[in-house]
């Protein structure tokens, strides 16, 4: 059973240009003769013992294994027993030969490098190990190890069935048992970067990458922390964590460009959102649609193109075909409000062009777009009642779509796609049961920290009229007097409510400014107090300016003649 696995592990390990099994099957007597190699073992493999090696480890035993290295052919699978010692040195490795080394025990510590350049490596002892180490990735072929599963079932029902099942290429599980002490992972990834290329190249911990060709959803990382102790948390009961420990300021503090918004060089969380690139249309190109039957992996060749408003679609093939000798026209896309539902579309809006007869409806839904076969009422190609071609299609509200024709080009049929800028509803996205359950802190930024910018900064993006950095619900305050407590919380705030912009401390409203732009105070303004002395040295006055001259107990107002008393009589009884 050992060898059986072993003969997997190495199957799936080795480069694809191996060849067939027969490669890896035992010299006949004659071929090991001309190799002046020993008799391989009656498993199938070389046992390193039976080809000379003491595996002991000495400098002499190291000379010997070179030799047996040099004499072994090319994807030979060569197996070291359990008691052997050698710590898998090969003093002058080629590069151009690949050996599948299979170790019942280990070649040597955690981050010593296997054997060989290239050669694959299988270890045993502790479980299973698989490495490999290549001093020439140019002639990388693929990773040490693979694990690979192709899912092509049209009839799982996954989510609108409640079924959370993702079925993997690879599982991990691990148990953290009731006397356990904790610290269990089901998976551990370790980088060691030691290059010296900052610019060049960069070094990825755990990289993840997900293609979209269809329209099934996918999701580029999901992490789910589930508490279910039914017990009050305590210590770091659930979090999801990023840590980073530097040294030094990484925009240091003479720079210029200190204290300005960046990206800097440092980033404990970097999001980015951009559009896909397409290529450009080309003449007597071949151009593929993305595969529809089982076993098909072909992804479609989308193209960007610019259209007569000056703005840029993808557009892609509806059949695969080779382009023609000449740009053809691709129109503006009309977009549209519709409902489809049993082959009927009922359109509330069309904000440029018209709808014709043959055009293509496409958007989010239907999944697959429908063709306009009639109009049953309504201004020609405008709001109205039309007929598609598929009873099945439908949307589930009054949607936003696009209609536009095929364009046919030589023997490609493009289908109108997309357009070509994109936008990302949400960066962060934050929910729950409503009502239910809540969040202390959704930000927080710890004691003795500098923010030597702005928690938030928006100076460097484009906002249009309707944009806001901050955009709240009424009632909702903004707080100027937090200390870190409690109850030093809203002592001073601004909220809106009630058609009016309110300044409340503790909680009473003191200025407020209705919608109508008025200004209205709710406690009695006091104007500065001043001496005769202090407002005539007062710099630079402004029409309208009032103080409280303490020196003859009235008010005095600037005007364009100076400073002017306020003439004062007694309130009547």
């Amino acid at each position: 059973m050992k060898y059986l696995l072993s003969l997997v592990l190495y199957c799936a390990a080795m480069p694809a240009y191996a060849g067939t099994l027969e490669n890896v099957l035992p010299l006949s007597e004659d071929n090991q003769a001309r190799e002046g190699l020993p008799l391989s073992d009656q498993s199938g493999e070389f046992n390193l013992r039976n080809l000379g090696a003491n595996l002991n480890n000495s400098s002499e035993d190291k000379h010997n294994i070179q030799k047996i290295y040099n004499a072994l052919p090319n994807l030979s699978v060569v197996h070291v027993p359990k008691d052997s010692r050698w710590d898998g040195t090969i003093l002058s490795p080629d590069p151009n030969k690949h050996i599948n080394w299979l170790f019942d025990g280990t070649y040597s510590g955690e981050y010593s490098h296997p054997p060989g350049d290239g050669d694959a490596t299988i270890s045993f002892k502790n479980g299973l190990q698989v490495s490999r180490m290549d001093t020439n990735t140019n002639n990388f072929i693929t990773s040490p190890s693979i694990f690979f599963y192709w899912n092509d079932d049209s009839k799982y029902c996954g989510a609108y069935c409640y079924n959370w099942q993702q079925y993997s290429a690879a599982t991990f599980s691990a148990i953290s048992g009731p006397t356990s002490s904790g610290n269990t992972s089901p998976v551990s990834i370790s980088l060691r970067s030691y290059g010296q290329g900052p610019s060049s190249s960069y070094d990825v911990g755990l990289p993840v990458s997900v293609w979209k060709y269809g329209q099934n959803s996918v999701w580029g990382l999901n992490v789910v922390t589930n508490d279910l102790s039914g017990k009050s948390p305590n210590a770091f009961a659930s979090w999801n964590e990023f840590d980073m420990w530097t040294n030094g300021l990484d925009i240091k503090s003479w720079d210029k460009r200190f204290g300005a918004p960046q990206a800097g060089h440092r980033s404990v969380f970097y999001i980015s959102g951009s559009h896909y690139d397409a290529s450009s249309w080309h003449a007597n190109y071949d151009m593929s649609a993305v595969s529809r039957g089982k076993g098909g992996v072909t992804s479609p060749s989308l193209i960007n193109v610019q259209a007569a408003d000056h703005n840029n679609y993808i557009w892609y093939p509806a059949e695969s075909g080779k382009t023609g000798s000449s740009h053809p026209v691709f129109p503006v896309p009309t977009r549209i409000n519709a409902t489809i539902r049993n082959g009927i579309m009922s359109v509330s809006r069309v904000l440029n062009g018209d709808i014709k007869t043959n055009d293509y409806i496409t958007g989010a839904n239907p999944v697959d777009p429908v063709r306009v076969t009639g109009q049953i009422r309504g201004a020609n190609g405008k709001e109205g009642v039309y007929t598609v071609d598929s009873k099945n299609a439908h949307t589930d509200t009054d949607e936003a779509l696009y209609s536009t024709p095929e364009v046919v080009d030589g023997s490609v049929k493009w289908q109108f796609g997309e357009e070509t800028n994109s936008s990302i509803s949400s960066v962060m996205w934050i929910t729950g049961n409503n009502n239910q359950d809540g969040y202390d802190t959704v930000v927080g930024i710890d004691k003795g920290i500098y923010i030597n910018n702005a928690i938030i900064d928006s100076t460097l993006s484009k906002m249009p009229s309707k944009s806001a950095v901050v955009r709240m619900a009424p009632g909702q305050v903004i707080d100027f007097s937090g200390n870190g407590t409690r109850d030093g919380a809203n002592k001073h705030t601004f909220d809106y409510e009630n058609g009016a912009l309110h300044y409340k401390v503790n909680g009473v409203s003191v200025i407020s400014i209705r919608d109508d732009g008025s200004l209205q105070s709710e406690l009695p303004s006091r104007l500065p107090l001043m001496t005769r002395a202090q407002i005539r040295a007062y710099p630079s006055p402004k029409k309208g300016m009032e103080i409280y001259d303490i020196d003859d107990n009235v008010p005095v107002v600037y005007t364009s003649k100076g400073w002017k008393l306020v003439a004062l009589s007694d309130m009547p009884e």
